[in-house]
């Protein structure tokens, strides 16, 4: 699991980002988001070699927050902060920064 800055102010930054996890090779990559207080809208991508049930997972401790009423919409996206043709960041081409520096451009 990593996170991955907010889809919402920096769509492209987090679907590269969720590119670059499933470029390390993993078989099943699930991007998320939250509202963290201090934040707003955060992503984060959990990727496993084996999948995960994403819409009712099996909570094994009590929580504050989630339940299992809530755990799916964590993985929906709307439509507006889905970006698409984003490219993987390489060492040979670098695009994760600049996706980050467009998406936060309106927000400094």
């Amino acid at each position: 699991m990593t996170q991955a800055t907010s889809p919402y102010f920096a769509p492209q930054a987090f679907a590269s980002i969720a590119n670059i996890v499933e470029a390390a090779g993993f078989g099943n990559v699930y991007p998320y988001h939250a509202n963290v207080p201090s934040f707003g809208d955060w992503g984060f991508v959990v990727a496993s070699d084996t999948p995960l049930e994403t819409a009712r997972p099996a909570l094994s401790v009590t929580t504050r927050y989630l339940d299992d009423a809530n755990v799916a919409k964590h993985f929906l996206f709307e439509k507006d902060i889905v970006a698409s043709g984003v490219e993987t960041n390489t060492l040979d081409r670098p695009v994760l920064l600049d996706y980050y520096l467009a998406g936060w451009r309106h927000y400094r």
